[in-house]
């Protein structure tokens, strides 16, 4: 019986090309979250809305990808302490990226004309569900700086605990 699992249909070990490759495209995905916030306020409703899904779907994609590897492979072997550091890693890079999405979620919900904006272009209307409820929930966000203080309390906080 094979006790491993086999995670080589996401990659073949920390070493792997595929893996750095994809680390690097997270960094890259990062900066670019960014960068669109530092733009958001001067851009058009639809052409913030645009670049947001595209941001937002590589960032989350890599993001998801690079830490479940690391993920199985800390549940398969809890020992497996470069698994640990690397799922480490990943919540600090996505740490630094809250103060930016909180940035983007409170310009998008700041805009009067959105649901008009959405309904009025296709390639928006499949993420409506999203914007309206980034709008609906942004009575609840807190500041950028507050979001990333809290983001950089989590990876040190509750969130150290699970596995």
């Amino acid at each position: 019986m094979n006790e491993k699992w086999d995670l080589g249909i996401l990659y073949g070990g920390f070493d792997d090309e595929n893996f750095k490759a994809d680390m690097s495209a997270f960094d890259e995905s990062i900066k670019d979250v960014v960068e669109l916030a530092s733009k958001a306020e001067n851009m058009t409703c639809d052409g913030l809305l645009k670049e947001y899904i595209g941001c937002m779907e590589r960032y989350a994609y890599l993001a998801k990808k690079l830490y479940i590897f690391a993920y199985l492979r800390y549940n398969a072997d809890t020992g497996d302490m470069q698994a640990m550091s690397v799922m480490n890693n990943i919540d600090a890079k996505m740490s630094g990226c809250a103060a930016a999405d909180a940035k983007l979620n409170h310009i998008i919900a700041s805009y009067d004309n959105l649901e008009k904006v959405i309904n009025e272009n296709a390639e928006l209307a499949e993420f409506k569900y999203l914007f309206t409820t980034i709008k609906n929930d942004s009575k609840y966000l807190l500041g950028e700086r507050e979001e990333e203080i809290f983001s950089y309390m989590d990876i040190s906080g509750a969130s150290a605990w699970e596995g």
